[in-house]
């Protein structure tokens, strides 16, 4: 019986992060295959993407009981709006490498365990991040390049900040992504389905 209800338990989780991401990724999938991405489609994308990864983070650091400092407070990602500055983009994205970083160490130790409530965080929070970085991905290749139109020049700081960063954070974000994969591998816990699509996206970085 626990073992059904567990099974369950995961198939909610993933239909639950299918349906919290799929606005995301079918956004950034049309950016990437349709050229031409406009100002506001991608700072919309990198916002929602940057929070979703966020929250993702949150739960991993969370199933592995990870003491959340000032250096990995999600709070300025949280923050961010249309309007930011170049300086809260780069901000928000130091949070995000940094965070990455830690999970990428927590996880790659083969001596670190989780208990039952443990790797249920970590199933939901590696879920979430598979789609968070599948998503920020195809934004990092519709942006790669990105010149605005003279007359968005000046309002276009915020998106050519992003154009610059997005595309170098993804090598910090595979290593993440491959840390937890081998970490589920070895523990027994089953990669999200998405494993496979974030991969192949994983090798154009």
């Amino acid at each position: 019986m626990k073992k059904i209800l567990f099974v369950v338990f995961t198939f909610l989780l993933s239909n639950l992060a299918h349906a919290q991401f799929g606005n995301l990724i079918g956004a950034a999938t049309s950016l990437a295959g349709g050229g031409g991405a406009s100002l506001e489609q991608i700072t919309q994308n990198y916002i929602a993407g940057s929070k979703q990864i966020a929250t993702a983070q949150d739960k991993l650091m969370k199933a592995a009981n990870i003491k959340v400092t000032s250096d990995l407070d999600a709070a300025q990602v949280n923050a961010l709006t249309a309007g930011a500055t170049s300086q809260q983009v780069q901000d928000a994205n130091k949070i995000i490498t940094e965070r990455s970083k830690v999970l990428k160490e927590t996880y790659s130790n083969s001596s670190m365990k989780l208990d039952a409530n443990g790797k249920k965080a970590f199933m939901s929070g590696f879920g979430d991040f598979a789609l968070g970085v599948l998503a920020y991905g195809k934004l990092a290749l519709s942006v790669k390049g990105f010149t605005p139109n003279p007359s968005d020049i000046s309002k276009a700081g915020m998106a050519i900040a992003i154009a610059k960063s997005v595309p170098d954070d993804m090598s910090n974000l595979k290593g993440t992504f491959g840390a937890l994969y081998d970490y589920s591998k070895s523990n027994n816990i089953t990669p999200p389905k998405d494993s496979a699509e974030v991969t192949k996206m994983l090798d154009n970085f």
